[in-house]
């Protein structure tokens, strides 16, 4: 375990804090947690806490892959893919993970568009960053395309 642990820091392109969570990006693309997990945050398809790290699964229960930008708050965490989709997983009691549901989620579900959003197919598309609210349960700025505008 040690030594995963310090090939995983050696090669850290992102990482973020959320309350009593982190979410680290490594060079390649995969995504790890460590903390609190309790509320499905580690996105490890479990609701437990972690003192390692562990590797994030998608609904499938495949490990997360081709991620460029990460983002842990309150109780969620979320995570863009080089195919500019938005995943996102933990507490989802206001239905603040975009899934029409309100399920708590352990692993990565990626985001449907909300009924407001006029174009083609299921999914939020054209992500290019995210941002979660460590102080706030339902609060979270997506970036759509290269032009710096904040949802």
């Amino acid at each position: 375990m040690a030594e995963l642990q310090i090939h995983i820091c050696k090669n850290v392109a992102e990482a973020d804090m959320g309350s009593e969570h982190s979410v680290l990006l490594v060079n390649n693309g995969l995504v790890y947690s460590t903390g609190l997990g309790t509320s499905g945050q580690l996105g490890n398809g479990a609701s437990d806490s972690s003192d390692g790290y562990v590797r994030v699964v998608d609904s499938d229960g495949n490990y997360l892959e081709n991620a460029v930008n990460v983002s842990a708050g309150y109780n969620q965490s979320a995570t863009v893919t080089r195919g500019s989709n938005l995943y996102m997983w933990g507490n989802n009691a206001s239905k603040q993970l975009g899934d029409d549901s309100a399920t708590t989620k352990s692993s990565a579900t990626r985001v449907v568009k909300g009924h407001n959003i006029h174009e083609t197919g299921d999914y939020l598309s054209n992500i290019t960053a995210v941002s979660l609210w460590k102080h706030c349960n339902n609060c979270y700025q997506v970036r759509r395309y290269s032009m710096g505008i904040w949802y």
